[in-house]
């Protein structure tokens, strides 16, 4: 049975966590990265008591042995009135209201930040990766300090280790997924360097493939006629036109920079001459894994795999059926 506590304002920070966004459900899918942007300390401060009771749901095996504790959510002092009126709110009441809306966060957050922590021992990578995130920081809050003002918290040491550290850790166990499983990853993404002219007429672009018969040419032809730098493009590339999207599989397992031998004709009803590029993928490794890393749906299947990996499994029913509600992959 999970320790009874008192609900105290000060006694856990969970400015860390996600929120499950349950007032904009239109949107259900949000990295661990991306969340932990939105929140601050102030927001969830009241909710301390939920840290000590959720983390007890984690069955999270991680090298040293399998760990499984079951809770309750009862607080000693839960049938205390701190509402009267027109409705009576407990402390029982509130509590379970805050559990709902922040405690399959809470437990997911916890467990991943306890893979990372141990996926990453590269200490020095991490203290470069923190510096990073602290210099975009200042670079549009001018110190640390009115940031962790901002944010709620008492100092930029405790913003370093709650706030920024955290995103640190993620970035890193993104990198790290990408390039050690790099091949992979580019043929299931389907990765491909595209450059596009677009023609109105089919017949002209049937002449401009015949005429693009080296990178000079097409580039002429691409200067020309005001061509568009697509960049790296993945099945995740959602401005992707639907055309593109049919044939990128095709596209992606070309060996050699070069015009594609064919017209395509677009969903706009243009035709496209497309050039494919920097296909040796691997002297573009940086390059693809840090285009990679930033896709929201990309990092949540990293996250997905890595608490697989640990075995990350919730015994209570109702954190479980929130956490399969918005991200059914993070549940074996």
């Amino acid at each position: 049975m999970a320790k009874k506590t008192e609900v105290t304002e000060k006694s856990v920070d969970m400015s860390q966590y996600r929120r499950i966004q349950r007032e904009t459900e239109t949107k259900t899918t949000t990295s661990f990265i991306d969340r932990i942007k939105g929140l601050s300390k102030r927001t969830i401060s009241i909710i301390a008591v939920a840290v000590v009771v959720v983390i007890a749901a984690i069955v999270l095996l991680t090298g040293k042995g399998k760990s499984t504790t079951a809770y309750t959510s009862q607080l000693s002092d839960g049938k205390t009135t701190i509402c009267t009126g027109d409705v009576t709110i407990t402390k029982q009441g509130y509590y379970e209201y805050l559990l709902k809306n922040y405690g399959a966060d809470e437990v997911v957050n916890t467990a991943y930040n306890t893979v990372a922590e141990k996926e990453i021992d590269d200490k020095d990578a991490l203290k470069k990766k923190i510096k990073e995130l602290k210099k975009d920081i200042k670079s549009y809050m001018g110190s640390l300090d009115s940031y962790a003002s901002a944010m709620g918290y008492d100092s930029a040491k405790e913003l370093e280790e709650k706030y920024i550290k955290p995103q640190a850790l993620a970035s890193l166990l993104n990198d790290k997924y990408l390039k050690d499983n790099f091949d992979t990853v580019c043929s299931t993404y389907k990765v491909t360097f595209i450059k596009q002219v677009t023609f109105e007429k089919e017949s002209d672009a049937v002449k401009a493939i015949k005429k693009a018969t080296t990178k000079k040419k097409f580039d002429e032809i691409f200067n020309d006629s005001k061509g568009t730098d697509l960049g790296i493009v993945t099945t995740k590339t959602s401005s992707l036109d639907e055309k593109l999207s049919d044939i990128l599989g095709d596209l992606s397992k070309i060996s050699e920079d070069g015009t594609y031998s064919e017209v395509v004709k677009l969903s706009t009803d243009q035709y496209a001459v497309l050039y494919i590029y920097n296909t040796n993928k691997e002297k573009h490794k940086d390059d693809i894994t840090t285009s990679l890393a930033a896709n929201t749906d990309i990092a949540e299947e990293i996250e997905a795999y890595y608490l697989k990996k640990y075995k990350f499994s919730v015994k209570d029913k109702g954190i479980r059926e929130e956490i399969k509600k918005n991200h059914s992959s993070y549940i074996n």
